[in-house]
C-alpha cells in the first residue's frame, strides 16, 4: 500500500511541476519578453520616424543600424547567455538580424526554413486571438536546439528592397526566444532535487520498514512456537503444564500481543488448578482434549473403596459452627493418603465418599486392589492423629472391590461427571455398610 502512495504521490508531484509551476514560470517570463518586445518596437519606431527623411546617409545602412540598435538593446535587457534576439523577413526582402547575450553577431541557418517555421507558429496565434495565456508563445528550432519565445510584426514598416524610392513597405518578424533548457533550468533543478529527495527518502523508509518487518516478524514467531508449546501441553496433558515470562521485544504491537498470550497463560494455569480443585481432574483433562476413550462409557477394572466417616452425627452436634472447616479437613487428609496411592476421589456425599483406583493410572508391580488396600490400612492408622488434631472423635468405615464395571460420562449436558456403574459399586457399598 505504501508504494502505491508513493507511486500517486510522484506523479501528482510530477504534474505540480509540470501542468502548474512550469506554466506559471511560463507566463510570467512571457511577460516579460512582451516587456522587452514593447521597448524594442517603440524604440525602433521613433528612430525611423526620426530618420526616414535623413538622407546623409543611405537608406539600407540607416535601417541596418536602428535594427542592431534594437537587437543591443534587447539583448541587454535579456536573461541567458543564450538568449536570443532575431529580426528576420522572407529571402525576398532579405532582413536578417540575429545575436545572442553571449554572441552578438550569428547567422539564422537556414533563414528561410527557420522563418517558415515561426511564421506558421506565429500565424496560428494569431488566428486564436490569444485566447489562453499558454498560446502567446511560440517554440522553434535554432542552431540545434529548441527555443521558447514570442513573435511580432514590426509595427514600423521598411521599404522594399530596403530602398528609399520605393513605396511599398514590408513588416519584418522581431523574436526574442530563451533556449528551452534554460528557459526551465531553475525549475527543472527543483524538481529534479526534490524527486532525488523524495526516492532517497522513499529507499530509507522502505530499508527501515523491511527490516523492522523482519524484526517483527522474528518476534510474532517467537510467540507463534510459544503459543504451538501451550498447545501442545494442552492436546498432550489437558492442561497448561508450563509458565510464561514476556519477551524482550522492540515494537509495542508485539509487546501488546506476547503480554496478552502471557497473561492467557497465567489464567489458563489458574482455571486448571481452580477446574481440578472444584471438579474431577480427569473430566476436565478429558474434556480439554476431547479423549473419548475416557468420555464415553467403557468397561474398566477398577477398584472401588467406600469410606465413610463414623461419628459424624455426633461430630456435627458438638461443632455446628465449624463442621465445614472439620469435614474439609478430613477429606483433605484421606486425598492425601489415596493420592500418593493412585487412588481419587470420585464423590462426595457429605460425610461418604466414593473412591476409585484405576488398573490403567497403577504402575509398577501394585494392581490397584493392593493400593486400595494399603490407603485403607494407612487411612485408619491416621485416625488417631487426625483426631487430636481436629479435637473431635470418630472412625472410618471401609469397604472394597474389584472387577469389571462401566465408567465414563454421565449426567446431563450442563452437568455431567465421570460415573461409575457395577456390580463392584455396589458389593463395596455393602461391604462399606457392614463395618
Amino acid at each position: 500500500m505504501d508504494v502505491f502512495v508513493f507511486v500517486a504521490f510522484f506523479f501528482a508531484v510530477g504534474a505540480l511541476f509540470e501542468f502548474v509551476i512550469k506554466n506559471i514560470l511560463l507566463n510570467y517570463s512571457i511577460d516579460k519578453f512582451y516587456d522587452n518586445l514593447r521597448t524594442v518596437q517603440f524604440d525602433i519606431s521613433n528612430s525611423m520616424k526620426y530618420l526616414e527623411n535623413k538622407e546623409e546617409m543611405t537608406y539600407e545602412q540607416y535601417v541596418n543600424d536602428i535594427l542592431n540598435y534594437a537587437k543591443l538593446s534587447a539583448l541587454k535587457r535579456s536573461k541567458y547567455d543564450n538568449s536570443a534576439f532575431l529580426i528576420i523577413s522572407d529571402q525576398n526582402e532579405n532582413i536578417e538580424i540575429a545575436g545572442k547575450k553571449n554572441n552578438n553577431e550569428i547567422k539564422i541557418i537556414p533563414r528561410q526554413a527557420i522563418y517558415n517555421e515561426i511564421i506558421k507558429k506565429f500565424a496560428a496565434i494569431k488566428s486564436s486571438n490569444g485566447k489562453k495565456k499558454s498560446e502567446r508563445h511560440i517554440e522553434f528550432s535554432f542552431e540545434g536546439r529548441k527555443y521558447i519565445g514570442i513573435s511580432e510584426y514590426m509595427s514600423e514598416g521598411i521599404r522594399s528592397q530596403i530602398k528609399r524610392e520605393n513605396s511599398q513597405f514590408f513588416y519584418p518578424l522581431i523574436i526574442i526566444a530563451d533556449r528551452e533548457d534554460e528557459f526551465f533550468f531553475t525549475i527543472n533543478r527543483i524538481r529534479n532535487i526534490f524527486f532525488l529527495i523524495i526516492a532517497m527518502i522513499f529507499i530509507v523508509t522502505a530499508m527501515i520498514k523491511f527490516y523492522n518487518t523482519m524484526v517483527i516478524t522474528g518476534e510474532i514467531y517467537k510467540i507463534r512456537n510459544r503459543m504451538m508449546k501451550v498447545n501442545e501441553s494442552i492436546e498432550q496433558n489437558g492442561v497448561v503444564s508450563t509458565s510464561m515470562d514476556p519477551l524482550k521485544t522492540k515494537f509495542i504491537e508485539s509487546d501488546n500481543l506476547d503480554s496478552s498470550f502471557v497473561d492467557l497463560v497465567k489464567s489458563l494455569n489458574k482455571l486448571g488448578d481452580i477446574i481440578s480443585g472444584i471438579a474431577d481432574k480427569d473430566l476436565y483433562v478429558a474434556t480439554l482434549k476431547n479423549d473419548n476413550s475416557l468420555l464415553n462409557p467403557h468397561h474398566e477394572n477398577m477398584t472401588i473403596m467406600f469410606l465413610d466417616i463414623q461419628g459424624f452425627t455426633t461430630i456435627t452436634e458438638k461443632h455446628k459452627e465449624n463442621i465445614i472447616g472439620i469435614i474439609n479437613q478430613i477429606w483433605t487428609e484421606v486425598e492425601n493418603i489415596i493420592s500418593k496411592n493412585g487412588g481419587k476421589i470420585n464423590k462426595l456425599m457429605g460425610d461418604a465418599a466414593l473412591i476409585i483406583f484405576r488398573d490403567l493410572k497403577i504402575t509398577g508391580e501394585q494392581n490397584s486392589s493392593l493400593c486400595a488396600l494399603f490407603s485403607a490400612i494407612e487411612l485408619l492408622m491416621e485416625v488417631p492423629d487426625i483426631c487430636k488434631k481436629l479435637d473431635i472423635d470418630f472412625n472410618f468405615r471401609a469397604g472394597l472391590d474389584y472387577g469389571d464395571l462401566t465408567y465414563g460420562r454421565t449426567g446431563t449436558e450442563k452437568n455431567y461427571e465421570l460415573g461409575v456403574i457395577g456390580d463392584v459399586v455396589n458389593t463395596a457399598s455393602r461391604l462399606e455398610a457392614l463395618c
